[in-house]
């Protein structure tokens, strides 16, 4: 545990920032999506509770765009949750937001659900390379690459 050691072991090595500028700068837009959003801060678990509008706090999706409800299989998914104050317990709502996650090695499409407001979703971060394509024809989709996660937000 680096934690307890006032050493070498757990002291930053301040010289390897210029080296790694693009990791400090994507831990700090990591940091400040999630600091930016109630949503991520919960004080208790996500427990499937529908509020006033009939969505539930978090709602697993796969990639098809249907509820997915053997979320536990592993495999690409995404998830939504929900940002109405009721669910955060912050002062005021929040953003919906949309997380996809896929772990395996190929692209994959996944369909954005629909929101209750009707507003769209909008990317926020994605740790891909390159921004995600986002197609509206229909019904809105993304493809995302492997061994990433993207995020998107929406009011």
């Amino acid at each position: 545990n680096a934690y307890c050691q006032d050493n070498g072991i757990s002291w930053v090595d301040w010289s390897l920032l210029r080296k790694n500028r693009d990791l400090c700068e994507f831990t700090r837009k990591a940091i400040g999506f999630r600091k930016a959003h109630p949503a991520l801060w919960r004080t208790s678990f996500f427990d499937g509770r529908e509020n006033v509008g009939g969505f539930p706090d978090i709602r697993w999706y796969g990639p098809g765009g249907a509820p997915q409800p053997d979320w536990e299989k592993g495999g690409a998914l995404a998830c939504r949750i929900d940002g109405q104050w009721e669910h955060t317990g912050a002062a005021e709502d929040d953003d919906h937001l949309f997380l996809i996650f896929n772990p395996g090695e190929e692209p994959q499409v996944f369909e954005l659900p629909s929101n209750a407001t009707g507003s769209p979703w909008e990317l926020a971060f994605s740790t891909q390379e390159k921004e995600p394509v986002i197609q509206i024809k229909g019904k809105a989709s993304v493809m995302v690459d492997g061994h990433s996660v993207t995020a998107f937000t929406s009011r």
